[in-house]
């Protein structure tokens, strides 16, 4: 039994392009489950008409707002399958998604969960679309310590989140996503690929929506930034306590702060350069944080620094 798990909030446009994506696919589930985070607008009636015309439509309803990665949990605890697909309600599917993710965890038993590549729909002020191609690299099966070097190549986008295909038992064994993080999928990504092999489909598989609502903007993306840190460095104590070589731990635990501190310098340059003041200084304690004693600095002495230093940027 295919289930596909959707969690919704506020967004019933969106939503209803989601669900019509799942009907187009070449195969087709055998229930869908969307979760409704208690939207506060007219999602409630727009699920109704739908569930009456679409079979196999599951809505489980909150009566209040518990938090969006509370909502995934709940989403793909309500369904019923053996394998289960997450899509997020703002992001569609290529027709073959399914058809071609499920084949794969056919061809691999031992595969806990299937992510495909994706591109992109940005949608301006005036609500005009247009399709962003982009470019998935080199990118093949993954697990363990090469999990790291995954990341390190592609950081903050290491999957989407709407392309992943996994069975119940991964989930059952991995548990749910952990409310502490907001990218608490990469999180959840981590943890599978320390158990088991993750297969990586290269064709495109999900149209991500680019738009205002999105998490990984200004402030955000420093955020992004720091608990995709905090993750990673966990994963790696994990990795350690399987009995991974200290050598290999040392070279993995050096190569990701190199790149992490590169990565967040770039984005301070770039948040410098367009006046994001709040973002430039948030990124600027991140990279200060990496030296001894930096935690130690005084706010305003970081503050004061990320100022002179973006004066002569923007």
């Amino acid at each position: 039994m295919l289930s596909v798990a959707i969690p919704t909030y506020r967004r019933p446009a969106f939503l209803q392009a989601a669900l019509e994506s799942v009907l187009e696919q070449s195969l087709r589930p055998d229930e869908i489950v969307v979760s409704d985070n208690a939207s506060p607008d007219d999602t409630p009636q727009v699920l109704e008409t739908l569930r009456a015309r679409i079979p196999g439509l599951r809505v489980v309803r909150h009566a209040r707002n518990i938090g969006g990665v509370k909502n995934w949990n709940a989403a793909l605890d309500a369904c019923r399958g053996d394998t289960l697909a997450l899509l997020f309600d703002d992001d569609l599917w290529h027709p073959d998604h399914l058809r071609a993710s499920v084949q794969r965890l056919a061809e691999r038993p031992d595969a806990g969960l299937v992510h495909g590549w994706f591109d992109g729909i940005a949608t301006d002020d005036a609500g005009a679309e247009r399709f962003v191609a982009s470019d998935p690299g080199a990118r093949g099966p993954t697990q363990g310590a090469a999990s790291v070097l995954y990341m390190i190549r592609n950081y903050s986008w290491p999957f989407h989140p709407s392309s992943m295909v996994f069975r119940r038992s991964t989930w059952g064994a991995v548990g749910p996503f952990d409310p502490q993080f907001q990218l608490a999928d990469t999180d959840w990504w981590l943890r599978v690929a320390a158990r088991f092999p993750v297969e990586f489909l290269p064709d495109v598989h999900v149209h991500n929506r680019r738009h205002a609502g999105n998490w990984s903007s200004d402030v955000g993306a420093v955020k992004m930034h720091a608990e995709v840190d905090v993750m990673v460095r966990k994963h790696l104590h994990a990795l350690a306590a399987q009995g991974t070589s200290p050598l290999v731990m040392r070279a993995l635990r050096e190569a990701w702060r190199a790149n992490h501190v590169t990565r967040v310098a770039r984005l301070f340059v770039a948040r410098g350069r367009a006046d994001a003041t709040e973002a430039a200084e948030g990124a600027l304690r991140l990279l200060v944080n990496e030296f001894p004693g930096g935690a130690r600095v005084p706010e305003a002495v970081v503050a004061a620094s990320a100022r002179a230093l973006t004066a002569g940027l923007s």
